[in-house]
């Protein structure tokens, strides 16, 4: 069983190294990936807040605040948002609910956000 190569030379796998590499593999993939993305507003918005359509409210956003998005990478191409943070400045911090799905948010930051490296908003004092 020829498994990895090594310097160009075909390097052979026990069975053992076999089973150790599969079972690493299966590990990784039952891991459902996670990420927290910093997102800064760049323009006067709203957003729709709420468990659901009927029970929404509209927040209104002002430029330079700040939202932290944790993404859920259950599929790649559809993440979904499993906590949002809007962040005023570095004492206030306010958990915010939205009925909306991953792919209609992603459009929504698009439009009215910039992503941040985490050392950009750390080192932001606004």
């Amino acid at each position: 069983m020829y498994g990895y190569q090594r310097d160009g030379i075909k390097m052979k796998l026990t069975f053992k190294q076999y089973l150790e590499s599969k079972a690493q593999l299966v590990e990784a993939i039952q891991e459902i990936p996670r990420s927290v993305c910093k997102y800064r507003i760049k323009k006067y918005c709203t957003i729709a807040v709420g468990e659901s359509e009927a029970e929404k409210t509209i927040l209104p956003l002002k430029p330079n605040q700040y939202l932290e998005i944790e993404w859920i990478y259950e599929k790649i191409n559809n993440p979904k948002h499993c906590s949002i943070k809007l962040v005023n400045n570095k004492l206030l911090e306010e958990e915010i609910i939205t009925f909306w799905d991953g792919k209609k948010l992603t459009k929504w930051l698009q439009r009215y956000t910039t992503k941040l490296d985490n050392m950009e908003h750390q080192g932001d004092t606004k």
